[in-house]
């Protein structure tokens, strides 16, 4: 049987393979779709980071203001009211104390110059046994009855270690520790001598009181104990500001000290956390904000960063919280 030589032909055309032109049209396909992968994959990879970087900053400033939160709201524990019309305490004096003076309020906020971050100071006392009650203001005087500069007092037993604040209206206040030469329940004896107040308010403030100062330092949140012990804590990372102001009894909110400081009733704090993702392009185009007591708002000053960076390729948020301090409020009550 012969075969047709067009059909041999045919076959052995069929049998040639691809092309160079059809090699190189598949080589460029393939580019191009390895292209778009790695593109795809390159902006899918900067919205992940800017996705977690943001998850980030958002857990950051939400643990850094309720630790904030959780503080001031005990300020003034301790600062109570007697029960004898006319002797009643005000806060707001200067306190002698061995480890350096310092004002005796509930929450003193030291006001940052020209928009820099505020640092916010909250006192209040506390002690290892639970069931201790701090309202208590008692009244007290040096008994000269009993030789070795022993003070009799009205109100709950002290214990050695125990701090108290000795007080008297519009003068100087005193903090001392209870010594153990303790006579009976209301004679005591302070580890040293009182200079200047002898008689007036003493304040309970516990064998475990807190004098911590809130700061900004190296874009973290850090709570610093210096007065009853010697810890920095670092709480939150990427904190860039803090910002606060005074509620007052009179429905007014003000950024420096008040004039009188038994009308302080609630502190505002505002802090600002930036997002550790660095972006091309600016994405933050105006300064955040945040709001005043009196529902105006100021801008955050971007210039006191102080890193030497371009803070419009960052994302912010911002952080706030109106802290009623009930200890004032409840201690002010008739």
């Amino acid at each position: 049987m012969s075969i047709d030589p067009a059909m041999k032909n045919s076959n052995r055309a069929a049998q040639q393979g691809m092309s160079l032109i059809e090699v190189l049209v598949g080589l460029v396909i393939g580019l191009i779709g390895v292209l778009v992968i790695f593109q795809t994959m390159a902006v899918w990879g900067e919205r992940t980071a800017t996705t977690v970087s943001g998850g980030d900053s958002r857990t950051s400033g939400a643990v850094g203001m309720h630790y904030l939160e959780q503080d001031l709201a005990q300020g003034g524990l301790g600062f109570g009211r007697t029960n004898f019309p006319g002797k009643q305490f005000v806060p707001g004096c200067d306190v002698i104390a061995a480890s350096g003076n310092f004002r005796l309020a509930a929450v003193d906020i030291n006001d940052g110059a020209s928009g820099a971050p505020d640092t916010v100071t909250v006192l209040y006392g506390g002690s290892s046994n639970t069931n201790v009650d701090f309202s208590d203001v008692a009244l007290f005087r040096e008994d000269k009855e009993v030789s070795g500069s022993y003070y009799s007092y009205q109100g709950r037993a002290l214990s050695q270690n125990d701090w108290v604040v000795l007080a008297r209206q519009n003068s100087d206040c005193e903090l001392l520790k209870v010594s153990s030469t303790t006579k009976s329940l209301n004679l005591i004896k302070f580890t040293t001598t009182p200079t200047k107040v002898t008689s007036g308010n003493l304040l309970f403030m516990g064998n475990q009181p807190q004098r911590a100062t809130w700061s900004i330092s190296g874009n973290a949140l850090l709570r610093t104990e210096s007065r009853f012990s010697t810890t920095i804590s670092t709480i939150s990372d990427g904190v860039l500001d803090i910002q606060a102001q005074y509620g007052l009894a009179d429905g007014t909110w003000q950024s420096n000290d008040p004039t009188d400081w038994s009308q302080v009733r609630a502190i505002k704090v505002a802090l600002l956390v930036r997002s550790k993702q660095f972006e091309k392009t600016n994405v933050t185009t105006a300064n955040p904000v945040w709001h005043l007591g009196d529902g105006t708002s100021e801008d955050f000053v971007m210039a006191n960063l102080g890193d030497g960076t371009d803070w419009h390729r960052y994302r912010y948020e911002v952080f706030e919280r109106t802290i009623p301090l009930r200890n004032l409020i409840w201690g002010a009550q008739p």
